[in-house]
């Protein structure tokens, strides 16, 4: 969803507010009817909850939109979407713990997710994963999982067996990443976007690019290692 209102107040939205199908309402109250007269005929719909849920956040109305995100991936667990937002909303209230978690359930489902285009997913995954080495580099020791465990693979619904086999093993000591430069996340992003990085164009794809740098990590004593604790992010 795009939008580009200023401040809202008790429903009033100023500015303009396009939808993900191209409507445009003057209202706010006008955006929530129109997803909920779309939700009546598809309740299943765990994308459309997903809207309705960014509508709400863009409107001052987090709690809200956490409880229609948290029905989203209720009805649809691989609405990454949701996951990704959940995450952003509990780590915005202190609870880093369950927000790593839904962060996590974002990764994972990343190679199968197919409404958003592969640009804006590589984009997302690398905040996601920005993020979780936040988490992991202040709490260290006390921090969750900076990657999916093995269980959490596991628990994955409606996932094809060639989908979940393709979730990498990760190597924290392996990983090339820069202090404060999300683009150094995109490799390992593009590591989890299984077959969909084959949808980047040719030019933008980083993964190529940091491979002879992992390897050689990998396997010799030549190249830095970089460890979350030192990213100071």
């Amino acid at each position: 969803m795009n939008s580009s209102y200023d401040d809202s107040t008790d429903g009033v939205m100023y500015g303009g507010l396009t939808l993900h199908d191209g409507s445009r309402p003057r209202w706010m109250s006008e955006g929530e009817e129109h997803f909920l007269e779309q939700l009546k005929v598809q309740p299943e719909d765990g994308y459309l909850w997903n809207k309705l849920g960014n509508l709400y956040f863009s409107g001052g109305r987090p709690e809200l939109a956490a409880a229609v995100f948290e029905h989203s991936v209720s009805i649809d667990a691989s609405q990454m979407e949701s996951h990704y937002s959940l995450g952003k909303i509990l780590l915005e209230i202190g609870e880093m713990e369950l927000a790593a978690k839904y962060l996590r359930q974002a990764v994972l489902y990343a190679g199968t997710y197919t409404r958003l285009g592969a640009l804006e997913l590589r984009e997302m995954l690398a905040v996601i994963l920005y993020s979780l080495f936040e988490l992991y580099d202040g709490f260290q020791r006390l921090a969750p999982s900076l990657f999916p465990a093995e269980e959490e693979t596991a628990m994955m619904e409606g996932f094809e067996e060639t989908a979940a086999a393709a979730i990498p093993t990760m190597d924290l000591r392996n990983l090339n990443v820069i202090q404060g430069d999300l683009k150094s996340f995109y490799p390992v992003a593009e590591m989890y976007m299984g077959s969909r990085a084959g949808d980047l164009p040719a030019h933008e794809r980083k993964l190529k690019e940091q491979a002879p740098a992992i390897e050689g990590t990998a396997n010799s004593g030549g190249c830095q290692q970089v460890s979350p604790q030192g990213l100071g992010i």
